[in-house]
């Protein structure tokens, strides 16, 4: 014979996964990638290296790149196009961005600090545009694009914040990474610049520490190891990199 306590536990069991499931319904993400990419510069090496920059003066301090989906291989999602999309989320284009004024003044001084446009900082909403086209559309907000440079930011500020890097120092790949990871819980790729030729030929091929790239888990942003070390212009974890 059935206890009657197992009875009302089953029937309260049903109830309470009816109150669930119409409360929560179970819907299939808008998006099919995996992880992210999140990549941050370090404007002295970048602007010695890879991008003129206009300033002679760059920041002192990690910016922004970019926050790119990546597939299950571990490389970046191709752009949203009309006929390759993505997302099944109601996307904006940049033009949509634009007319919609989607850059607040609060938010716009925090993408002038955090993501500036290292060529010509008078050109920074072009690159967050050209960010949105290639990362954005594909991304978890596709839909929303305030919250895609406000989750850039909230990440660039939770990473820099730990970081404890002293700049004019070199030391190997392996032992920069496993600093970082030591700061922020979270394995980067390295990603290596060659300094632009000069009248010293020892510091035109002196190899610069370019980006710190790290990988989230999708949905709640957890940082996770990435599995490659480095990329860009270092062949090797004992290849040795100045953070100028």
């Amino acid at each position: 014979m059935e206890h009657p306590i197992s009875r009302i536990a089953m029937l309260v069991f049903v109830l309470m996964s009816c109150l669930l499931v119409g409360s929560h319904p179970m819907q299939p993400s808008a998006t099919t990638f995996v992880s992210y990419l999140f990549a941050l510069t370090w404007p002295p090496s970048a602007c010695a290296s890879t991008i003129r920059c206009k300033s002679s003066q760059p920041p002192i301090h990690f910016t922004i790149h970019g926050l790119w989906p990546q597939d299950g291989s571990y490389r970046g999602v191709r752009p949203y196009k009309k006929n390759r999309q993505c997302s099944t989320l109601p996307v904006l284009w940049p033009s949509d961005i634009i007319q919609l004024k989607m850059l607040d003044g609060n938010l716009e001084k925090q993408l002038n600090q955090s993501w500036p446009n290292l060529k010509d900082d008078n050109l920074n909403v072009i690159f967050w545009l050209d960010e949105w086209a290639k990362h954005g559309m594909c991304s978890d907000y596709g839909d929303n694009p305030v919250a895609y440079f406000s989750t850039a930011i909230n990440l660039s500020n939770n990473v820099v914040s730990g970081l404890n890097l002293v700049p004019g120092i070199a030391d190997t790949v392996d032992n920069i990474a496993n600093t970082v990871y030591k700061q922020v819980k979270g394995r980067p790729v390295i990603h290596c610049v060659t300094r632009r030729a000069s009248a010293s030929a020892s510091a035109s091929a002196q190899k610069l520490l370019g980006e710190l790239r790290f990988c989230y888990k999708k949905g709640h942003l957890t940082i996770q190891n990435c599995t490659r070390l480095y990329s860009g212009d270092c062949n090797s974890g004992r290849d040795s990199i100045t953070l100028l």
